[in-house]
């Protein structure tokens, strides 16, 4: 018979993967909107002749960029709403972290299952 202990520390390691996981399930199921976008600052010129923008960095401006693949749409952030759009795209953000880490914590308890499995394997003779 073997012994308990490296049972009792894959229930261990298990249990805190699934504890992590609620953790992030509570983050991701929070109902704040989010914008699947990305926010730049960028310097743009006026094209007035006589404006500093002219010879040195343009005048600040915030671009939001969305869609992907062939089809991107930057459209130029009202200064009204910039706190805003921040927002909703620190929101998408967290939303893709929380949902990578999950798919890492599934991989994980995948793998300790299938060592486990193995390890419990006799074949028949």
């Amino acid at each position: 018979m073997k012994s308990r202990k490296p049972i009792l520390v894959l229930l261990s390691r298990i249990r805190r993967l699934e504890q992590r996981r609620a953790e992030l399930l509570e983050i991701l199921l929070v109902p704040e909107p989010f914008l699947k976008a990305s926010l730049s600052l960028v310097h743009r010129t006026c094209g007035k002749p006589n404006c500093h923008c002219a010879r040195k960095p343009g005048h600040p401006a915030w671009v939001l960029a969305t869609g992907s693949g062939a089809q991107r749409r930057c459209q130029v952030v009202r200064q009204a709403d910039r706190e805003t759009v921040h927002e909703r795209v620190e929101n998408y953000r967290d939303f893709r972290t929380a949902m990578r880490e999950l798919e890492a914590i599934a991989e994980e308890e995948k793998g300790l299952l299938k060592g486990l499995m193995e390890e419990r394997h006799e074949p028949y003779e």
